[in-house]
């Protein structure tokens, strides 16, 4: 029997970022896939799958993902970024754990901190994040 491909890893990491407390505490759900909708108030973050890669036996059965996957965190001050940034740092640097959504579980092998960046865009601090995660 073949393994799904876990494409919606996005869900697991709104998921896991919203039930953090320390995460909750500085954003809210104010976390949102790819781009924050128009007026959306500071701070803010969104998510996106940077790369996924497929590892299969000799029978081409799916047996795990490689994503790279990248958080971007919005604030209109600096200190404010690193603290959500130091938070979500902590909520996504898992050991193994299950990820239930909707529309299957996701299990989580690891989890690590792979980089950070940081920017000034548009009068808006900018802290860039990337997580390593191996999933199936």
């Amino acid at each position: 029997m073949r393994r799904v491909q876990c494409l919606n890893i996005g869900e697991a990491v709104y998921q896991l970022l919203t039930n953090d407390a320390d995460v909750a505490a500085l954003l809210g759900t104010r976390i949102y896939p790819l781009v924050a909708p128009e007026g959306t108030q500071y701070p803010y973050a969104v998510y996106n799958c940077l790369s996924m890669t497929t590892a299969r036996d000799k029978d081409a059965y799916f047996y795990e993902q490689q994503v790279a996957e990248g958080v971007v965190i919005c604030t209109d001050k600096y200190t404010d970024g690193v603290e959500i940034a130091m938070a979500v740092t902590k909520a996504l640097q898992l050991g193994e754990c299950t990820v239930e959504l909707d529309s299957g579980n996701i299990e989580i092998m690891e989890s690590s901190f792979a980089g950070r960046t940081e920017d000034y865009v548009s009068n808006t601090f900018v802290q860039g994040l990337t997580f390593e995660l191996k999933i199936r």
